[in-house]
């Protein structure tokens, strides 16, 4: 609207309205999402649209999300957020994050397969999004000037205005383009960095609406993605049955074998997986061992790190004590 362009001028020509995208329960396609940025830029002949919207972009604009990052407590934990919640943003996990040292590289999971060159307004707008967040949320911290050690993008080189808007951002920084991944490499220094106004009381209360809005999302169409998203709501205290994730996907548990099955996985696979992934989620967030066991239907904690060092292949507070965050 800003730029004199109608919703039904930007939105109607791929099958959208303005109503669907402000729902927060709809999910869009990495495919269907690089369409309405496509859309957008041909419409506004602007090549750098997703750098300039990313700049100016602000907490609210993550939903519930965004306002639980905002009263956290370090941008470390904001990061673990953002994993432990992405299906309020996308079903996908959003970010491929790998430690070194020193360096903490951000990378966005995303279809390897897909047109690099055609998702890179996606890509632009999620990267830079998140470095702005992340600038807002520790009051004006510079970060690309004080932390930002290098830039990867997927797509090949862009036209000179992209290349003149990524200057406003990324300042002096490195930028490789045709990278194998897309990512921002950051100081590990900075998941210290605390948030600026951050309220302990308001964050629980935010958190828990957080999580009950996740419980509400009914996005899962394929059974491997339906019966993931049963099991993690499940998950609270016990492990669930597969009569249970059967009943929550309105089918019967023969019936519910059989499509898992016919995916190439089953019912245990994908608690086990689950149970994985929540485990290193509870420990970023500095969850005791104890009660990672308890929120994960184990009957004690030793069965728990048996089960811990089968998957990672170190003790729970070995691995721990490896992620810094």
């Amino acid at each position: 609207m800003q730029r004199g362009i109608s919703d039904a001028q930007w939105l109607r020509p791929i099958g959208y309205t303005a109503e669907q995208l402000r729902d927060p329960m709809r999910r869009l396609s990495e495919d269907q999402l690089a369409q309405v940025w496509n859309r957008a830029i041909e419409l506004t002949n602007d090549p750098a649209l997703a750098v300039h919207t990313a700049r100016v972009v602000n907490p609210a604009a993550f939903g519930i999300l965004g306002h639980v990052l905002a009263n956290a407590t370090t941008l470390g934990q904001v990061l673990n957020l953002l994993q432990r919640f992405h299906r309020l943003l996308f079903d996908a996990p959003l970010l491929d994050i790998q430690f070194d040292r020193q360096h903490l590289s951000l990378g966005l999971q995303r279809d390897d397969s897909a047109d690099p060159d055609r998702n890179r307004p996606l890509v632009e707008f999620t990267l830079i999004s998140l470095l702005r967040l992340a600038m807002l949320l520790s009051a004006g911290e510079e970060l690309a000037s004080r932390y930002l050690h290098r830039v990867q993008f997927r797509h090949a080189r862009p036209a000179a205005p992209v290349l003149n808007a990524y200057e406003l951002v990324f300042g002096s920084t490195p930028i490789q383009f045709g990278a194998p991944r897309s990512a921002v490499v950051i100081d590990a220094a900075v998941l210290q960095l605390p948030v600026a106004y951050s309220d302990p009381q308001t964050f629980e209360l935010l958190r828990q609406q957080a999580q009950d809005q996740l419980r509400l999302l009914s996005t899962e169409t394929d059974p491997i993605t339906r019966a993931r998203a049963c099991i993690r709501r499940r998950l609270l205290g016990r492990a669930p049955t597969i009569q249970d994730v059967a009943a929550d996907c309105s089918t019967s548990r023969a019936t519910l074998q059989r499509r898992l099955s016919a995916a190439g996985t089953s019912f245990r696979e994908l608690l086990d997986e689950e149970r994985r992934q929540s485990a290193c989620e509870l420990l970023r967030e500095g969850q005791s061992i104890d009660d990672v066991a308890h929120l994960l239907g184990y009957g004690d904690s030793a069965a728990f790190q048996h089960a811990f060092k089968r998957w990672m292949g170190i003790s729970a507070g070995a691995w721990r004590a490896e992620q810094k965050i």
